[in-house]
């Protein structure tokens, strides 16, 4: 994808700006006013005016729209893509236009990959971590990893690249649970078996092989395991991304 930015930068309130997309499929979109008072004399328009310009001149840009090739379909596909947004600048007094400068975008992974949604999602490259607390609203979950990671240095842990990768296969997310916390553990009442690293990683008990569990209070332990689903969910986290868990 390439987009090209092409702006008139005049002291004028007639000064606009076009945008052109040079997306694969070229698909122009609206004009967007240009910012006023950056010509080579200052715009002569009131300041509570040029505050309004501004405003707007951001907004505008903030809506603008990239046509995309990255394709996600069908279900279970992903794909990366990177833009390169060019500028170029001009105005009628200059002998000729600015010289252009091309700045890429971030990198995007778009993906229809995710467990548990059918809809198509976008993220940036980043490393997410799961986070938590000693005195939140699960403390012998957040202990025991804190143990795990600290104690027997088990991966996954802030502030380290020993990160933990998504697996997604139910087969082996139960042959994880099954190997950390068999039925012949005795579980006291209220208390339920605890494993780390999580069944739903490739670090897990089987697919993995060095763990740690506990035996820990029963609804900790399945609303810990809730908000980590959601974890997954909100930062679009598929198969095989990397993480990490931060106990604070």
């Amino acid at each position: 994808m390439e987009l090209l930015l092409t702006g008139l930068w005049a002291p004028s309130s007639a000064t606009r700006g076009r945008l052109a997309n040079r997306s694969a499929r070229r698909r122009p979109v609206r004009d967007f006013a240009a910012l006023p008072g950056h010509g080579r004399r200052p715009a002569q328009r009131p300041a509570a005016a040029h505050r309004g310009s501004a405003a707007t001149h951001r907004r505008r840009l903030r809506d603008r729209d990239l046509d995309t090739t990255i394709q996600t379909s069908p279900k279970g596909k992903k794909g990366d893509g990177q833009a390169s947004a060019k500028w170029r600048f001009s105005n009628p007094e200059w002998a000729g236009p600015s010289n252009e400068i091309a700045l890429p975008t971030p990198p995007v992974r778009c993906d229809n990959a995710l467990p548990g949604t059918s809809k198509t999602g976008c993220v940036m490259p980043y490393i997410p971590e799961m986070v938590y607390a000693r005195h939140g609203e699960f403390p012998e979950l957040a202990d025991h990893i804190e143990y795990a990671q600290t104690t027997k240095n088990l991966p996954g842990r802030h502030g380290t690249k020993r990160y933990l990768t998504r697996l997604t296969d139910k087969v082996k997310i139960k042959e994880n649970r099954n190997t950390a916390c068999p039925t012949s553990v005795p579980r006291p009442a209220g208390k339920q078996c605890d494993e780390y690293p999580f069944a739903s990683t490739w670090q897990g008990a089987k697919t993995g092989g060095d763990f740690s569990r506990r035996l820990i209070n029963g609804p900790q332990n399945e609303d810990g395991g809730r908000a980590l689903s959601r974890f997954y969910l909100y930062n679009r986290i598929i198969e095989k991304d990397k993480f990490l868990t931060w106990i604070k």
